[in-house]
């Protein structure tokens, strides 16, 4: 009794150091993916994640539009029972560029994290649907182009409407 007793203590005062060391809360994530909206730089962002929580490689497969929301297709290693849960980081720079043609341009970077390293190796294949609504506010129009960077590896994908 006294070892199972010992035992529940070492378990909890190590949880409590993990959580005091990391600067995002990370007990929230569901087992799929979530995805944060975020407005600022992609410098902003790392420096507000990498901190506490572990870059993970993907790749942008396709990306579509359906009224206010963009579907971006991606791949990444992971998996199933007992795989860490990950995150998904879109920011926008707040700023509507122009394109080539003159039409306006939305640059988005899209970040991969973990809250612990992932050994599950399993190719996940996911849509993540970003609220353009709830990102771009008043800026939302439906003749947007779109270019957005994976910054894991800074591959760029075009979405014209």
């Amino acid at each position: 009794m006294k070892i199972t007793n010992l035992s529940l203590l070492l378990i909890l005062l190590i949880a409590v150091v993990v959580s005091c060391t990391s600067s995002l809360e990370t007990g929230d994530f569901d087992s799929e993916s979530e995805i944060a909206l975020v407005k600022g730089t992609a410098a902003e962002i790392s420096e507000a994640y990498s901190d506490s929580l572990f870059t993970h490689p993907f790749t942008i497969n396709d990306l579509s539009r359906q009224s206010k929301d963009l579907h971006i297709e991606v791949t990444y290693s992971g998996g199933e029972g007992g795989c860490p849960p990950h995150l998904f980081v879109v920011n926008w720079d707040e700023v509507i560029y122009e394109d080539q043609a003159g039409g306006p341009l939305v640059k988005l970077g899209v970040a991969h994290y973990l809250p612990t390293v992932d050994n599950c190796e399993a190719l996940v294949e996911e849509k993540l649907e970003i609220d353009l609504a709830e990102l771009l506010d008043d800026e939302l129009k439906n003749n947007l182009n779109f270019i957005v960077t994976n910054l894991s590896d800074s591959t760029q994908t075009i979405l014209s409407p």
